[in-house]
């Protein structure tokens, strides 16, 4: 059951909890008597669907076949909330036939397969693990469970209790976030979703594949736009305008020489905030690993955030950036909402979640007592 704003009660007939029921409910219409995953063609060095055994069926990187879906149609005083992430299909209302039956799989009892052996980037693992509780538990009701983490040797049968505890909290806090960031952040950047620049000279020299991504967040059509949206729904995304508002005009500029250098943005200081790679926020809590920093700088420029300048060698918060930091209220700033939640794997323990709530609620209760509607 999600957690609401409390507050006096209202005439509406919108039921928050039946929404999120009837939306993780949703499937894609069948063709062909088959219903479609579309895994990812190579990982690691192995192609799909090479992974379809007698033994049983192991996805991987299956965040490909899965999405989060929001309530985006609820009235505004019912938010902020929490609750558990809800997914939908990324094939949409119709599926194409390839790869995987799930009509064979809906049908079958066999055991389902979570391989994560020679998988080596430990920042992604959360996607992934995520994404495959999703399937489980879209799928597999109660099939038997079988996983081989990335550190370990061998597979195991594991409990459903396994799996929740492992990757839970960390996608209830994130859908959370994004849920409500929604509703209750888009508003804010109503402008710089609404304008087009062309940042097309800045992507050629921008490394590690920001160049490509820069172009895809810089369009406005439909399809561009639900990933500007997922882009700037992420809590690292005003953290990072605010390590860039809090960091001097010579470390904001060498932000940019950093984006363009295959070496340097694989490890990026961000003002005093992160350094060489490391979040540290305020200096208050534990510092720990952060590799989302590209991806972050990357949004704010193509959202109009953060202005650069190749031919100046220059990158700065730009006047519209300036504009929502200036109405933001303060208690946005928290510079140290990751460490004080996450721990240096990239996870939200089971045992941090009411914790985590509770920063969703207080942080949203802020954001919505600005009103820009």
């Amino acid at each position: 059951m999600a957690r609401k704003q409390k507050g006096y009660a209202r005439a509406v007939d919108y039921d928050l909890d039946e929404a999120l029921d009837d939306l993780g409910k949703k499937r894609p219409r069948r063709l062909e008597n088959k219903l479609v995953m579309v895994p990812s063609l190579v990982f690691m060095g192995r192609t799909q669907p090479g992974d379809v055994t007698d033994e049983g069926i192991s996805y991987r990187i299956p965040e490909e076949f899965v999405e989060w879906v929001f309530p985006d149609d609820a009235p505004r005083h019912l938010y902020p909330f929490v609750s558990d992430p809800v997914h939908g299909f990324t094939c949409g209302d119709v599926a194409d036939v390839r790869y995987l039956g799930f009509e064979s799989l809906a049908q079958s009892g066999k055991e389902m397969f979570y391989d994560e052996a020679g998988f080596d980037e430990p920042g992604s693992r959360p996607a992934t693990r995520a994404a495959f509780k999703a399937i489980y538990d879209k799928f597999g009701a109660m099939r038997p469970l079988v996983v081989r983490l990335a550190d370990d040797d061998s597979f195991a049968e594991v409990t459903y209790r396994f799996l929740d505890q492992s990757i839970g909290a960390s996608e209830r806090f994130l859908w959370s976030y994004a849920a409500n960031f929604r509703r209750l952040g888009l508003p804010f950047l109503e402008t710089a979703l609404t304008t087009v620049a062309d940042h097309r000279p800045l992507a050629r020299c921008l490394a590690g594949g920001r160049g490509r991504l820069l172009n895809v967040l810089s369009q406005r059509d439909p399809d561009a736009m639900k990933a500007v949206a997922s882009a700037v729904s992420r809590p690292g995304y005003l953290a990072m305008l605010y390590a860039m508002k809090a960091a001097s005009e010579e470390q904001r500029n060498d932000v940019l020489g950093q984006m363009m250098d295959p070496g340097r943005i694989k490890r990026m200081t961000v003002g005093d905030r992160m350094v060489d790679g490391i979040w540290i926020g305020s200096g208050k809590a534990e510092a720990q690993p952060y590799a989302d920093a590209p991806d972050e700088i990357t949004s704010l420029i193509a959202t109009g955030l953060l202005s650069a300048d190749i031919d100046q060698e220059s990158l700065g918060i730009s006047d519209l950036g300036e504009q929502l930091l200036s109405i933001l209220p303060p208690a946005c700033d928290d510079p140290d909402w990751r460490l004080s939640l996450f721990q240096p794997d990239g996870f939200l323990p089971a045992t941090r979640t009411a914790k985590a709530d509770d920063w969703i609620m207080r942080f949203f209760a802020e954001l919505k007592s600005v009103d820009v509607e």
